[in-house]
């Protein structure tokens, strides 16, 4: 009986720590959406269109002083994309991060699994979070914190379709590598980034062989804010070879924006992409 009580106190303590370090968040977000030439123009014979998409995210994060654990599945669906009395879901559940990260020390970290990557002003990598879906990566992530006001991340992944023996074409739409460096300072109200980024594609040169091919991007992003004004500005240049062809590209932009009162402001901003003519073949 003195066995059964120590062990039932045993678990119960255990329980009680484990609870104090374990947080659980459940996200439900439907949205009603009403297309009427979005993305491309109607045809005369083509009507207006709306539907409701749902995502339902279920997170579970697990943290101590040195391990953060962090474990979320979602489902996206469409009210109605299967019948009511169905023993199946069209898209299933989704892992959207699953990772760890442990803390070297206050000012070293690294990360390893998928997980979000977001920097900045989003234009290169971001949660996409107004996408149902949002985006992670499979990646490895080590965060230095050398001062108060400087960050340095470097990122690393290597993607794979299948437990292959030996090399094979990668047919996923997406990167097979990337490599990237991102440092950041903060100044009294303002702050700087730098991103460099290399992204290996693979480019099938035939059934059973592929070629990796590499493009380079990098930027600068700058953010302020004075008395009511605050704004960022950006810059990117994109370099290399994707699909068998030379790329050279750029993108940039910029916001000012100044608050009128505590509940308004006005802004004003814009952007340019550089791009191959319409009609180039």
């Amino acid at each position: 009986m003195k066995k059964l009580l120590i062990l039932s106190i045993t678990i119960l303590t255990g329980l009680s720590s484990f609870a104090q370090e374990l947080d659980v968040s459940l996200q439900l977000r439907p949205r009603l959406e009403y297309r009427n030439g979005y993305k491309t123009l109607l045809d005369k014979d083509q009507d207006a269109t709306s539907f409701v998409s749902q995502r339902s995210r279920l997170k579970l994060d697990f943290s101590n002083e040195k391990l953060q654990l962090r474990f979320s599945v979602q489902n996206i669906r469409i009210w109605g994309d299967v019948p009511t009395m169905t023993t199946a879901d069209k898209n299933g559940i989704a892992v959207f991060e699953a990772l760890g990260t442990y803390s070297v020390s206050p000012k070293l970290s690294f990360s390893l699994g998928r997980q979000v990557l977001s920097y900045d002003n989003q234009r290169i990598f971001g949660e996409v979070d107004w996408a149902q879906q949002g985006q992670s990566h499979d990646a490895a992530l080590l965060v230095w914190l050398p001062r108060k006001n400087q960050r340095l991340d470097l990122g690393f992944a290597l993607n794979s379709d299948n437990e292959n023996l030996f090399d094979t074409p990668y047919r996923v739409n997406n990167y097979k590598n990337i490599q990237f460096a991102w440092y950041h300072l903060d100044f009294n109200k303002s702050g700087i980034s730098f991103l460099l980024l290399n992204t290996g594609y693979g480019f099938p040169v035939s059934e059973s062989k592929q070629e990796l091919q590499y493009m380079q991007t990098a930027g600068s992003y700058y953010d302020f804010r004075r008395n009511n004004w605050f704004g960022d500005f950006y810059g990117y240049g994109q370099f290399g070879k994707k699909v068998n062809r030379d790329l050279q590209a750029f993108n940039f932009g910029g916001i000012i924006n100044y608050n009128i009162s505590d509940k308004w402001r006005i802004g004003a901003g814009g952007e340019f992409l550089s791009g191959t003519n319409k009609d180039s073949t």
